[in-house]
């Protein structure tokens, strides 16, 4: 199972993921071209496509990750120091079925200036009487990947709800 993981740069937020070149051999085939498209999907089961392309002349293919990649990290509110991670899964019912892709993001956790890990953009909790009958408590990390306050003590996003069966 091919994989990697990356701190998030500047670059990365603004413009392209720069990718190992050894993520290139579980991409899909670039049949001669220089760029390939593949889907993923994320902690939510939301599919991304993005697009996977190489420099067309020069000794060292430098992939980077441009069609799609911005409007995830826009969505996903990616910034300076977050950790994202690709990886290929299999269907487990036979290694021959055709691959697919899975991306999560992680938040940088700080405590008193300094990294002490990270932590999933999401979260999953048991819910409690109060959740259901007053109000949803959710883990303080949370917190950085929703929309700004800007001053106010409250704001207002969608979630999708999943049940354990």
């Amino acid at each position: 199972m091919a994989s990697f993981s990356k701190i998030i740069t500047k670059t990365d937020t603004e413009k392209r993921l720069s990718v190992p070149t050894k993520f290139l051999e579980s991409l899909p085939p670039f049949h001669g071209g220089h760029a390939v498209d593949f889907q993923a999907k994320d902690e939510k089961a939301e599919v991304w496509t993005f697009q996977c392309s190489t420099r067309k002349k020069g000794r060292y293919k430098k992939p980077v990750l441009s069609k799609g990649w911005r409007a995830f990290a826009s969505t996903k509110k990616l910034k300076l120091g977050d950790r994202i991670e690709f990886y290929e899964a299999r269907n487990q019912t036979t290694d021959e079925s055709p691959p697919f892709y899975r991306v999560r993001v992680e938040r940088e956790i700080k405590l008193l200036g300094s990294r002490i890990g990270y932590a999933p953009a999401s979260f999953s909790k048991i819910i409690t009487k109060t959740d259901t009958k007053k109000r949803l408590s959710v883990p303080i990390m949370f917190l950085e990947s929703l929309p700004p306050f800007k001053g106010a003590h409250a704001v207002d996003f969608q979630a999708t709800i999943f049940r354990a069966l």
